[in-house]
This record gives C-alpha cells, sequence and structure tokens, in this order.
C-alpha cells in the first residue's frame, strides 16, 4: 500500500482497492483505454478523409 493512505485506508477491501499493484492496474487500464479511444478517432478521421497530419502542418505553417 502507497505510505501516503496508510493511515486511511489500512484495512480489509480497502487497503487492497489502493494497494501500489491496484493503482499501477487502474493506471494500465486508463492507459489502454485512452490509446484505444485514440485509434478510433485517427480510424475515424481517416475514413472521413480527414488527416490530422496535414490539419498540423496547415496550422504551423499558418503561424
Amino acid at each position: 500500500m502507497s505510505e501516503l493512505f496508510v493511515a486511511v485506508f489500512a484495512r480489509g477491501r480497502t487497503a487492497e482497492a489502493v494497494s501500489d499493484a491496484a493503482w499501477i492496474e487502474a493506471m494500465l487500464r486508463a492507459e489502454a483505454a485512452s490509446a484505444h479511444a485514440a485509434a478510433w478517432l485517427r480510424e475515424s478521421l481517416e475514413n472521413l478523409n480527414i488527416h490530422p497530419e496535414a490539419m498540423e502542418r496547415n496550422l504551423r505553417e499558418a503561424e
């Protein structure tokens, strides 16, 4: 368990829920969800013939 939460969550299922392993698992799940959303967005934009790289390039040239 993270030392930050020891005094508050030191017992039972709550301790398990805030253990280091639980935090890492939650962060990995969030990262996977973010990657999935980014892939979906890229595919959706490509299907609409919108290219993020070209948009970024155009924005940089306009500055």
